[in-house]
Parts: C-alpha cells; structure tokens; sequence
C-alpha cells in the first residue's frame, strides 16, 4: 500500500490543502512513487501528529506497510519525497535542537 497527497480541499480545516488517497495495491517505493506523482501530487508528507491522527483513521484496520514519501538519501539525512518547500512549515524556535533553529517540523 502507499499513501498519495493531493493539493485541493479537505474536510479538515488545518490541512485544508491536502487531501490523502490510500492506495492497496503492493508497489515498490519507486512505483509508488510513480503512481502518486501520476495520479495525484506526491508521496504523502506527514508532517505533524495531526496528519499522523488523520492517516490512522482513514486506515482504519489495515495493519500492513505502506509507503510515504520520506526516505534516506544514503547521506545520512532523511528526504521527503516531495521536495515544493512551499509544502513545509519551518519548526518551533527551541533551545532543546542544538542551536538548530531552522527544521521542518514533523
């Protein structure tokens, strides 16, 4: 399974942007990734726990795998498949990161 985004409307206010499809067919990550980019926009984004509550709930029972789009580039960093940073919302300002006051939150 994999789980596409699309720009559009969303019965929820916050993410009223997106709009998630579960596909349930078995696909590699770069099918999936094909798939979503043909038929949608991207790979799903998750990037908050809202987003996590809203995927959970629409999976309903499903317990299998599926694919979203955040991967490892194999340079010790982790991507999101879709790469519109106007898709993304800079994270909290917190002396807790480091110094590192600039992250994508999740």
């Amino acid at each position: 399974m994999n789980v596409c985004v699309s720009t559009g409307l969303s019965a929820v206010p916050s993410h009223a942007e997106r709009q998630y499809h579960f596909v349930y067919e078995a696909k590699t990550m770069s099918k999936a990734q094909r798939y979503c980019r043909e038929k949608h926009t991207d790979l799903a984004t998750v990037d908050s726990m809202e987003v996590v509550k809203i995927l959970n709930n629409m999976a309903g029972q499903y317990n299998q795998s599926a694919w979203i789009g955040l991967y490892d580039d194999r340079l010790n960093s982790w991507k999101w498949s879709l790469s519109d940073p106007s898709f993304y919302r800079p994270g909290r300002r917190s002396s807790e990161n480091g110094g590192f006051n600039n992250q994508t939150a999740l």
